[in-house]
């Protein structure tokens, strides 16, 4: 199965996201992420409006949630989000009822290891596999090349469990897309590598494109 597309929407403006969104679905995006900035800014609002718009696509909020999930999870799913996003250094408790919430939404928690050591890496995903996450993400932030250079050290220490859905996020583009590809992601995270670009719709479909072409090379077709 052909790995998803998550389009990022990493901008704090309402008209942007909404343009930005139209033109990542008009390429053939499969899920929108509502980026961090846009919640603390717009709240669960922005959600609600992107449901609405577009009903067939699921919305990822990424809310990072560390602390208090049945405050700040529960009102996020009820304004259609499909999935968000809890950290990895949350403490076991709260990651249990943040897939407590989930499930009782038909939702998915996602996982994000952004900013854990990853020399301690390995320890907290078997924990988090125990716990009963099904999705965990290979996340890494700052600037792109060195995010990518992290992102890679996270997929390196994750991809050999199969016990959990692999998300990977950080300093992905269209030129360094094809080594992603080759550690079987189920999810891939994109925003900045395709929202700077002039045409929206046509990145998105590149990287479609490059999506299809290396796992149709890989099945020999």
């Amino acid at each position: 199965m052909l790995p998803k597309l998550i389009f990022a929407l990493d901008t704090t403006k309402v008209d942007q996201a909404s343009h930005l969104a139209r033109m990542a679905t008009a390429g053939g995006a499969d899920i929108i992420e509502v980026g961090t900035p846009l919640i603390k800014i717009e709240g669960v609002k922005i959600v609600k409006l992107l449901h609405t718009a577009y009903l067939d696509i699921p919305i990822h909020a990424d809310l990072k949630v560390i602390d208090f999930p049945d405050m700040e999870i529960t009102d996020f799913f009820s304004a259609g989000a499909s999935s968000v996003s809890v950290m990895a250094f949350a403490n076991n408790n709260n990651i249990l009822k943040a897939l407590e919430i989930a499930r009782s939404y038909g939702g998915e928690i996602f996982v994000s290891t952004m900013e854990y050591p990853n020399f301690e890496l390995k320890n907290r995903v078997e924990e988090l596999s125990k716990l009963g996450v099904n999705y965990i993400i290979a996340h890494a932030s700052g600037d792109p090349k060195d995010a990518f250079n992290d992102l890679l050290q996270k997929i390196k220490i994750l991809r050999p469990f199969d016990n959990f859905n692999l998300i990977v996020a950080g300093g992905i583009n269209e030129g360094n897309i094809s080594l992603i590809l080759s550690y079987h992601p189920k999810i891939i995270i994109i925003g900045r590598g395709i929202s700077t670009k002039k045409d929206v719709t046509s990145a998105v479909m590149r990287i479609k494109g490059k999506i299809l072409n290396y796992h149709q090379k890989e099945r020999g077709v």
